[in-house]
């Protein structure tokens, strides 16, 4: 079960300055309102957010990412911690959270923006320059990356590995170190690549880094636990709702 907490707000403020600081190449240049709003949200004052707003009862929660991703697991922690029952919506990626809360599809939004070894996840910062919402709640989580293949493919047989941008990111020195000569592919989400791989999406010689999670789900074989770069790896998660 991955460790989850909050952070006091002011220590959250500093780290986020710091980050947003050393890694701004990781937010978009072009500046308009709703971005300059989406970093002013990850830098600034998250007093001002009506925590109340969000009363304990039957949610629609929407996730980025597919069945058996860290954003499912960050979504079922919150809600088990505030006492919500939930039901989760798979929108796959950030954008996708932000559009279905637009559009009324969902009551809660929960996705990455930063990582302690990745830094900020670019794509959470593009999606929330194109989207208005109001920020609810965080969970600073941390996760453990896997290398999951089909059943009876071996190291040796590996050819490429699919996952999300920011698991390549986390995982750096393992691939380099482990996997110098395999091709690295983006996928939208580190889950969804073990469900196409699962699927035949993927070609059968190719790895995914997932969740552990994700073995029992697509019936894939974990060749190797906690591949990460950095231990502890945390990321913070966002909590989203409609302003």
């Amino acid at each position: 079960m991955p460790k989850y907490s909050q952070k006091k707000r002011g220590g959250r403020r500093r780290s986020f300055e710091r980050l947003v600081e050393r890694r701004g190449h990781g937010v978009p240049r072009q500046r308009d309102e709703r971005r300059e709003r989406a970093a002013e949200i990850l830098a600034g004052d998250f007093g001002v957010v009506k925590r109340n707003a969000i009363a304990p009862h039957h949610l629609r929660i929407g996730v980025s990412g597919d069945a058996g991703s860290f954003s499912e697991e960050a979504g079922i922690l919150y809600a088990n911690r505030e006492g919500i029952t939930p039901e989760i919506k798979y929108c796959i990626d950030m954008e996708g959270v932000l559009a279905a809360l637009e559009h009324n599809e969902i009551d809660l939004g929960i996705f990455p923006v930063v990582n302690s070894r990745g830094g900020l996840v670019q794509t959470a910062f593009e999606a929330m320059g194109r989207h208005l919402f109001s920020l609810a709640d965080e969970i600073w989580m941390e996760v453990q990356q896997c290398l999951l293949a089909l059943p009876n493919i071996k190291r040796e047989d590996i050819t490429q590995i699919a996952t999300h941008p920011q698991a390549i990111s986390q995982c750096e020195r393992y691939l380099k170190r482990e996997f110098p000569t395999v091709q690295l592919i983006d996928w939208e989400d580190t889950a969804k690549a073990a469900r196409d791989l699962h699927a035949g999406v993927l070609k059968k010689t190719t790895a995914v880094i997932a969740p552990a999670r994700c073995a029992a789900l697509y019936d894939l074989d974990i060749l190797e636990k906690g591949i990460q770069d950095q231990h502890p790896n945390l990321t913070t998660f966002i909590v989203v709702s409609r302003l």
